[in-house]
């Protein structure tokens, strides 16, 4: 079922056992109606819950905990705690009563999860619900290898479907170095000045963090602020790079 149908179809669709849920990173925003539709079934019908994606965690650990609050109520005691958190609050049993005091929820739940920054409580918390497959583990362990080297996976009918093996080519072309070769002007020294002078505060908003508050932020707040230090530097560079083509061709163009 496309996940646009899921508001109108799902609350009158019949009970099934097992919900499975593909590109599940998308399903970070409890607030929406598509999110809701798809808790409240689940837990309607007492559905076991798998999650597919190959993005679970994307800038800040409630993507994560978004992610489990599908089929996990906050409440429900998980059997562990975030040490590391309760460790910063005073140790073992002193954090663990600070803990209780500031936050107001069972240390054993989702929602104690949810106060942690450190990434070490979210390993352990993970290790529970995720299974991680990498494409070389796949191969090395469930792929079959032909005659000649390949390795395929083979479905029940005897199909196969084998991996691709991509091979890298360097494609060449010539730079006439004139104004009317777009593609010379594109890398012309003019223009590579204007995209080093560039700068996209979108991706690194956290560089503009004013260093002393004149009111201390709340703890949502801080938590924000914390994930803006947390961006991906690769996505920057990315589309850094992205923008900086498109806007340098446009520019070689217009000219």
């Amino acid at each position: 079922m496309p996940i646009s149908q899921v508001e109108n179809k799902l609350p009158k669709l019949r009970r099934y056992r097992v919900v499975l849920i593909d590109e599940s990173h998308n399903l970070r925003n409890r607030e929406g109606k598509r999110y809701r539709a798809i808790t409240e079934y689940i837990a309607a019908n007492k559905s076991k819950c798998i999650l597919l994606s190959a993005t679970p965690y994307n800038k800040s650990y409630l993507d994560l905990s978004a992610q489990l609050r599908l089929f996990v109520p906050e409440d429900e005691d998980l059997g562990l705690r975030p040490e590391a958190l309760i460790n910063e609050l005073g140790g073992s049993s002193v954090g663990e009563l600070e803990f209780i005091r500031k936050h107001q929820c069972s240390v054993r739940s989702l929602a104690a999860f949810e106060k942690s920054e450190h990434p070490d409580d979210w390993r352990e918390l993970m290790k529970r619900y995720m299974v991680r497959r990498t494409r070389s583990f796949i191969k090395d362990n469930y792929a079959h290898t032909d005659e000649t080297g390949r390795k395929y996976l083979e479905f029940s009918d005897k199909r196969r479907s084998y991996f691709p093996q991509p091979i890298p080519q360097s494609l060449k072309f010539p730079l006439e170095g004139t104004d009317t070769d777009f593609y010379s002007r594109l890398y012309s020294e003019s223009v590579v000045e204007v995209i080093n002078q560039l700068n996209l505060p979108r991706y690194g908003l956290g560089n503009y963090v004013i260093a002393k508050h004149k009111q201390l932020p709340t703890d949502t707040e801080q938590r924000f602020i914390n994930s803006l230090f947390r961006g991906s530097r690769r996505l920057s560079a990315y589309r850094t790079f992205s923008l900086m083509f498109a806007d340098s061709e446009k520019l070689a163009l217009i000219q």
